[in-house]
C-alpha cells in the first residue's frame, strides 16, 4: 500500500512524540532497561520513516527531471523539424 508523503510524515510525528513521552519516563528512571529498550525500537521505526520521506521526496525530484528532459526534447524536436 502506498502511503501519501502527509500521512507518512504524521506516523513519524506520532512515532516521535511517544519516543519522547518514553525518554521524558526515562530520564527520570534511567534504570528501567525496558523504557530504554522501547525508546529504541521507536527511533529505528523513525529512522525507517524517515528514509521514506526521503525516498519519495528523491522520486518527485527525479519525476520532476524527467518531465524536464522530455519537455526539452519535444521542444528541441518541434523546433529542429
Amino acid at each position: 500500500m502506498l502511503e501519501t508523503a502527509s500521512a507518512v510524515k504524521q506516523k513519524r510525528d506520532e512515532l516521535k512524540a511517544k519516543r519522547n513521552l518514553l525518554f521524558k519516563r526515562f530520564s527520570n528512571n534511567p534504570a528501567n532497561t525496558y523504557l530504554a529498550l522501547e525508546i529504541k525500537t521507536l527511533d529505528d521505526q523513525v529512522a525507517e520513516v524517515e528514509a521514506q520521506i526521503f525516498e519519495k521526496k528523491l522520486e518527485a525530484k527525479c519525476r520532476l527531471t524527467e518531465e524536464r528532459h522530455e519537455a526539452a526534447v519535444l521542444c528541441s524536436s518541434l523546433h529542429g523539424a
